[in-house]
């Protein structure tokens, strides 16, 4: 009789028969049978740890109008299966890329294929999380991508609203006794956004 031996890689056997091959969670196990009734020996191999990386600018700026700002994200993996890219954020898109998502449904280890080089990603204001992870949810690297409103705008919950300008303001009379009063006239306003009138020492609103 021949004694099983195990081989280094795994479900395989220097000598004999490899049987109840099993995939766990950080090894594979199997055994290798004997011949001619040769005893039999457990075989084990450790899973080799999988990791990333993700690449993203760290800030971008959305135009007057939108509620997003759109990067390019791009990454490596090593040793992993089926990882996915993901927004992180509360009430985000979830998974962007992978797992049968957007333009790369499946992203194999390594880089970035031919013909998906930097992907696009959308972020929302004031900041969005996006995260690496690999089949079994473990996150792999993630990075936070700041975003804020052009120049000229502000955002008002919604989107980055274009700032109100006022062209004209004239009060006519423009001296008044107490208990008078006087006409605010305005024009030329550009902008998104409510205009109000208001007047100082007390007296509030003008209408």
């Amino acid at each position: 009789p021949v004694a099983g031996v195990c081989s280094a890689t795994h479900y395989t056997c220097a000598v004999g028969t490899s049987v109840n091959n099993m995939d766990g969670t950080s090894s594979y196990t199997w055994t290798c049978n004997g011949l001619n009734g040769g005893s039999s020996v457990s075989c084990s191999e450790t899973k080799p740890i999988p990791s990333g990386a993700l690449s993203l600018p760290s800030s971008c700026v959305i135009p007057i109008g939108e509620s997003t700002c759109e990067v390019e994200a791009s990454w490596t993996l090593t040793n992993s299966a089926n990882a996915y890219l993901f927004d992180a954020n509360p009430y985000g898109s979830g998974i962007l890329y992978g797992r049968g998502f957007g333009a790369i449904p499946g992203i194999p280890n390594g880089l970035i294929p031919n013909g998906f080089i930097d992907p696009p990603v959308n972020v929302a204001y004031p900041s969005t999380t996006f995260e690496l992870r690999n089949g079994d949810d473990t996150v792999l690297s993630s990075q936070t991508v700041n975003a804020s409103c052009a120049a000229g705008s502000t955002w008002n919950g919604t989107l980055c609203l274009e700032n109100v300008a006022i062209g004209s303001f004239t009060a006519s009379p423009t001296n008044i006794l107490s208990g008078s009063a006087s006409t605010l006239s305005w024009g030329g306003v550009t902008g998104g956004g409510t205009v109000t009138c208001s007047i100082d020492q007390g007296i509030g609103s003008a209408t």
